[in-house]
């Protein structure tokens, strides 16, 4: 892959440090593009449309860790942003409460009684009270095609419930053993049923991503998808509380096919 180079803004003529400040505050300002998808009764759906066969196959451009604490038991019917929540981008090391909860448990989730095994209020309570949580931004896999393809595909989010994450897990150490990442290679998702969390994501290797061109291309919208995915929820006082990772929001969009 051809070295690619961070310039100092320092180093910037004015009027392009001048266009790149526009620019980040026209980012902060937009909603983000992606949708998530949506798990609701064991069928994947994007945009509320079900996904052929529980599958697809996906380049991933990013991924982060998520905690939320829930002090409710869920209710499909009801559903609400969690009371905390922290996101860890890279590494799960040092996360603490976002600034947008709703009630902060703790100064940090290392340190914070929720995160300790035995502190669940549900099931046989063995488990931790804040689930740890994985977030996957994924595009088609025929983007992965081109360059060009990348750029323009539609970013689609999953949240990755407790199983699910540990799958995830293993995934990613697989691939480390035969030197691959989940940037560079094309992955098969299912959603399938499961005795323990009535259902979870499988991932299976498919093929390596080729060409330079194209994987500079997925590593030069990697920050945004992250970001972008990585949202804050709703208020509870939202006059309009929507956008919760499931089920995913329509909209305009809602014909657009993943």
């Amino acid at each position: 892959m051809a070295d690619t180079q961070v310039v100092d803004p320092s180093t910037m003529p004015d009027w392009k440090r001048k266009l790149l400040a526009v620019t980040q505050e026209t980012l902060a300002a937009e909603r983000p593009s992606g949708q998530f998808f949506g798990t609701k009764s064991g069928v994947l759906t994007f945009n509320k449309i079900p996904v052929p066969q529980n599958t697809m196959e996906v380049a991933i451009t990013g991924y982060a860790y998520e905690n939320a604490y829930y002090p409710d038991a869920y209710d499909a019917e009801n559903i609400v942003p969690p009371t905390c929540y922290a996101f860890g981008i890279g590494t799960d090391a040092g996360m603490k409460p976002h600034e947008e909860s709703h009630i902060k448990q703790s100064p940090d989730c290392a340190s914070c009684p929720h995160a300790k095994f035995g502190s669940s209020t549900t099931g046989t309570r063995k488990g931790k009270a804040c689930r740890n949580l994985r977030r996957l931004c994924v595009i088609p896999e025929h983007a992965a095609a081109s360059a060009e393809g990348i750029k323009k595909a539609p970013a689609g989010f999953v949240r990755l419930a407790v199983y699910s994450g540990m799958a995830w897990g293993d995934y990613v150490r697989r691939l480390a053993i035969e030197q691959k990442s989940p940037y560079t290679v094309i992955t098969r998702m299912k959603l399938i049923p499961d005795v323990k969390a009535q259902f979870k994501f499988q991932f299976e290797f498919v093929r390596d991503i080729e060409g330079d061109d194209v994987m500079e291309a997925i590593m030069a919208r990697h920050d945004f998808d992250i970001s972008d995915m990585c949202e804050p929820y709703p208020s509870f006082d939202a006059e309009e509380p929507a956008a919760l990772p499931n089920p995913a929001p329509a909209g305009k969009a809602a014909k657009r096919k993943f």
